[in-house]
């Protein structure tokens, strides 16, 4: 990159900075997300049920270039500046799947080296919600032992780290 476009980039960021705090413009959003490494915060709710956990999955957007055929997922999104681990769970919890988190234990951390579209780290959390998450075609609480074939990537070997972490 040549110095002036570089110059440009900084004052760029400069103004996305000032104008918009942690909010990056929408015409921009991918390739940020292919620049800088990004929090995201997995939310990962267990239930034992007839002797077996289960966690609740969700599936992607049929109209999701990013990731096709509607993957399920461990509801997740990204962790804000502004916000403490709790309160980036909560806020996940609260928008995909309409119940509040009480309680969170993060397992573990993943960096991302194939993520469709970002430069993800994943901040992998057991939480524990104030009340049960409604179930549909598109979400649900799957066995932990029978997780479905087309999970998303990683979030198989996520869960997994996970289930030492699950209290009855």
């Amino acid at each position: 990159m040549k110095v002036e476009r570089a110059k440009l980039l900084a004052e760029l960021l400069r103004e996305m900075k000032e104008t918009g705090g942690d909010r990056f413009p929408e015409e921009a959003w991918y390739e940020i997300h292919r620049c800088f490494a990004i929090p995201y915060v997995e939310v990962v709710l267990p239930v034992q049920e007839g002797g077996e956990w289960r966690v609740f999955l969700v599936r992607r957007d049929p109209a999701d270039p990013h990731w096709p055929g509607e993957p399920w997922h461990i509801p997740g999104g990204i962790w804000r500046v502004s916000q403490s681990r709790e309160e980036a769970c909560n806020a996940i919890a609260t928008r995909e799947i309409d119940v509040a988190v009480r309680q969170v234990r993060e397992v573990m951390s993943y960096k991302w080296t194939d993520h469709a579209y970002a430069n993800a780290i994943s901040h992998v959390c057991v939480c524990e919600t104030s009340a049960r998450p409604v179930e549909s075609e598109r979400a649900r609480f799957q066995p932990v032992t029978r997780l479905p074939s087309n999970l998303l990537l990683h979030h198989r070997e996520f869960i997994e780290a996970c289930v030492p972490w699950f209290t009855p």
